[in-house]
């Protein structure tokens, strides 16, 4: 079982930002499950979407994702294809799922934090 931390970072601009231009808002996580095995057929991973409150226009807002242990996957309409995303994403607050390699299901897995 791995326990995730989440962390996640708002920045307001369209390039990858420095920690000064980081600007401080209230960020939490709405996950989509609670247990998720790679194997299950239902599911790509652990469905993550930041719930945020701004005062400025959402399309400015750009969420800057990274994972020490695992990797997202983005998995979208039309065609629904897995498309594996890596351990640092940015986008602007589109829903983003976790995942681990399903050859490490056996294996005691760390801590997992996401910030």
């Amino acid at each position: 079982m791995c326990v995730l931390i989440i962390v996640i970072l708002i920045s307001g601009f369209a390039a990858c930002t420095q920690p000064d231009d980081v600007l401080p808002e209230e960020v939490t996580i709405q996950a989509d499950r609670d247990i998720y095995i790679p194997i299950m057929s239902s599911a790509v991973g652990i469905g993550l979407i930041p719930v945020y409150t701004l005062k400025r226009p959402p399309e400015t807002v750009q969420i800057h994702w990274h994972t020490d242990y695992g990797y997202f996957v983005a998995w979208d309409s039309p065609d629904f294809k897995v498309n594996l995303l890596g351990t640092e994403v940015i986008n602007n607050g589109e829903k983003i799922y976790w995942s681990y390699d399903p050859g490490e299901m056996g294996a005691k897995k760390p801590s997992v934090e996401i910030s």
